[in-house]
């Protein structure tokens, strides 16, 4: 049961330092290698993808605005955004592949997982669960 503060607000848990957040104050660890950004000498590219990106791009003053049309033109290309298809991207972009990935997870229209994989696990679901039904 949560507790309550005078005059019915519900009290929220605090952390040591103060905040409701953990670890908003935790240093940085510098010891790690900072994120790399793709090589597009070594990243292959499809022509295509990477024309629709560089086309992207020019629409906007900051490249990085460009993120969310090319994950969706990495998205058609590939039938998802999967971890190549974000490296493509991140390549072209000039961008770490983390800034994509982060932005592949906000549009609900962008799928990470392969849809042939998504509707084959369901129809094991499917299958087992009418499997289990005729058994009942």
């Amino acid at each position: 049961m949560s507790a309550t503060e005078p005059g019915g607000r519900v009290r929220v848990p605090r952390f040591g330092h103060g905040s409701r957040v953990p670890g908003w104050d935790t240093a940085v660890d510098l010891t790690k290698d900072p994120a790399t950004i793709p090589d597009p000498a070594t990243t292959p590219v499809p022509a295509q993808l990477r024309e629709r990106i560089v086309q992207a791009m020019a629409k906007y003053p900051d490249r990085r605005s460009a993120a969310i049309p090319a994950l969706h033109a990495a998205q058609e290309e590939h039938g998802w955004c999967s971890p190549e298809a974000i490296d493509q991207v991140a390549a072209v972009m000039r961008v770490t592949p983390v800034f994509a990935l982060v932005l592949c997870r906000s549009p609900p229209n962008i799928r990470q997982s392969c849809p042939e994989l998504f509707w084959a696990a369901a129809s094991r679901i499917t299958l087992a669960a009418s499997s289990t039904a005729n058994e009942c």
